[in-house]
C-alpha cells in the first residue's frame, strides 16, 4: 500500500514543513504513529493487454534480430480527491512517438525492415510494469529474448529539459540507431547515465534478461501531477525525439549490415 501526503498535513504528521524536509532529507525517528483510514474500491485481480505492432525481418541472414520500441500507454488515473491525472507526458507522449514511429515506416515504400522491428505499448508500467514483465520475464515474448539485440523505452517525454537517453554505452546496435543525434548543433540527445532506477519497462529487460535496454526522457515540473496536461508539453521536444526514433529505427532494422554488439 501506498499513500501520498498532502503538504498541508506535513507539519501536523512530521513536526517540520515541507522546505526543511527537503533542504535536510535525513531520515528521523519523530516518535509519532500514524492511522489511516482508507475508503475506496480494491481490484485483487484485473487484466489488461500489451499492444505490438510488428514489421517481420525479411533478410536471411539478420531478419530474426529483434529490435523492441516501446512505451506505455496507462497512467494514474484518477486520485482520491477526485483530480484526474491526464498524464500527457507520462505517457502520451512516449505513446504518441511509438505509433508516429510505426505509421510513418509502414507507410513508407522505401521502407524494408531487414530485422524485426516490434513496437510495443505496455500496460501497468504505473502499477509495477506489469506489461513488460509479463513480456521479459514471464515467458509470452512475442520472439526469444536471446534473439533480442536493443529494446529502446520512450517514457515521459514531453518536457522542456531533455530529451536524454539513459545507459549509454558503446553498444553497437545503439550506435547504429542513434547515429550522429548526440553530436546535432540544435537539439543534442543528451547521455543520461543514471541506471535507469527500475523506473519503467525498460528495466525487465535490462535485469532480467540481460537484454541491452535504453530509455528517452525529457523532464519537466509536471511528473504525476495533475497539470500533466496536453497544454504544458515542449512538443519541440516530442517532435525531437520523434523524429530522432523514426530515423534510428529506419537505420537499424532496414540494413542488413552485420553489427557488432
Amino acid at each position: 500500500p501506498v499513500a501520498f501526503v498532502h503538504l498541508d498535513a506535513v507539519p501536523r504528521l512530521l513536526g517540520t514543513d515541507h522546505a526543511t524536509l527537503v533542504a535536510n532529507p535525513i531520515p528521523t525517528d519523530v516518535s509519532r504513529s500514524v492511522m489511516l483510514e482508507i475508503h475506496g474500491t480494491t481490484h485483487p485481480t484485473a487484466t489488461c493487454n500489451n499492444v505490438f505492432a510488428v514489421f517481420p525481418g525479411s533478410d536471411p541472414v539478420v531478419g530474426g534480430e529483434v529490435f523492441i520500441l516501446g512505451a506505455h500507454y496507462d497512467h494514474l488515473g484518477v486520485g482520491a480527491d477526485g483530480a484526474i491525472f491526464n498524464g500527457a507526458s507520462d505517457n502520451a507522449s512516449g505513446a504518441a512517438v511509438a505509433m508516429e514511429t510505426a505509421a510513418r515506416l509502414a507507410e513508407s515504400p522505401a521502407f524494408v525492415p531487414a530485422r524485426t522491428l516490434v513496437v510495443a505499448l505496455w500496460c501497468a508500467e504505473e502499477q509495477g510494469l506489469w506489461g513488460s514483465f509479463e513480456y521479459a520475464y514471464y515467458g509470452t515474448s512475442l520472439f526469444p529474448l536471446a534473439d533480442t539485440r536493443l529494446m529502446i523505452q520512450v517514457d515521459y517525454v514531453g518536457g522542456a529539459d531533455g530529451p536524454y537517453l539513459s545507459n549509454v554505452d558503446n553498444n553497437g546496435y545503439l550506435s547504429v540507431f542513434i547515429g550522429n543525434e548526440m553530436a546535432d548543433p540544435d537539439h543534442p540527445v543528451t547521455p543520461a547515465n543514471w541506471g535507469g532506477g527500475c523506473a519503467s519497462d525498460d528495466c525487465p529487460f535490462l535485469m532480467a534478461t540481460n537484454v541491452p535496454a535504453y530509455r528517452f526522457i525529457a523532464y519537466d515540473d509536471f511528473h504525476h501531477q495533475p497539470t500533466d496536461t496536453f497544454e504544458n508539453l515542449t512538443l519541440a521536444t516530442v517532435r525531437r525525439i520523434t523524429e530522432v526514433t523514426i530515423r534510428g529505427a529506419g537505420r537499424l532494422v532496414g540494413s542488413s549490415a552485420p553489427i557488432m554488439p
